[in-house]
C-alpha cells in the first residue's frame, strides 16, 4: 500500500495500480477483503483515477469502497469521506446526476459532521458550499455557510 501511494505521489499511476492491486490480492488471500484496508486502497485507487480525469473508473472503486464500509461499524470517517467523493464523480459524470450528487454530499456531510474532527468538517464544508455555488443553488449554500460560520466560531473559542 505504502508503495503504491509512493507512486501515487510521483504521478507515476500504472505502477501504483499494480501495487494496489498485488496490495489487494494479498488482503484477499488473508480473508481481509472486508476491511478498511481494503477499502482504502480501493479509495486510493479511485483518487488516482480522479487525477486523471477518468471519473468513471474512480466511481466504480469508490462505490465498492463505499459498499465495504457500509459493512464495518467503525469507520464513519471513511464513509463520510467516500459519500463525498462519490459525489464528485456524480457531478463530473453525467450532468443529470447532479441530483445524486447532492444526495451524496448531504449525507456525507451528515456523517463527518458526527465525527468531531474539525479540519474535516471545515474540509467536506467548503466542498459543500462550493457545490452549491456551482450549481446555483443560494437556498442550500447559505444553510452550509452558517454552519462553516459556526464552525468558525466554535474553533476561536477552543
Amino acid at each position: 500500500y505504502a508503495l503504491g501511494k509512493i507512486y501515487s505521489d510521483e504521478k507515476n499511476y500504472d505502477k501504483a495500480f499494480m501495487m494496489f492491486k498485488e496490495f489487494l490480492a494479498r488482503l484477499e488471500q488473508e480473508g481481509r477483503k472486508k476491511s478498511i484496508a481494503y477499502g482504502n486502497t480501493l479509495q486510493a485507487i479511485a483518487f488516482n483515477y480522479v487525477q486523471q480525469e477518468k471519473i468513471e473508473d474512480a466511481f466504480s472503486y469508490y462505490k465498492e469502497a463505499l459498499a465495504i464500509y457500509e459493512t464495518l461499524p467503525s469507520c464513519k470517517e471513511e464513509k463520510g469521506l467516500t459519500l463525498i467523493r462519490l459525489a464528485y464523480c456524480y457531478e463530473n459524470k453525467n450532468e443529470e446526476d447532479v441530483k445524486k450528487a447532492e444526495i451524496c454530499y448531504e449525507k456525507g456531510f451528515k456523517i463527518i459532521e458526527k465525527v468531531q474532527q474539525l479540519e474535516l468538517v471545515e474540509e467536506a464544508l467548503a466542498g459543500i458550499i462550493e457545490f452549491f455555488t456551482r450549481n446555483h443553488n443560494p437556498q442550500k449554500r447559505r444553510i452550509y455557510e452558517d454552519k462553516f460560520v459556526k464552525l468558525q466560531t466554535k474553533k476561536a473559542t477552543v
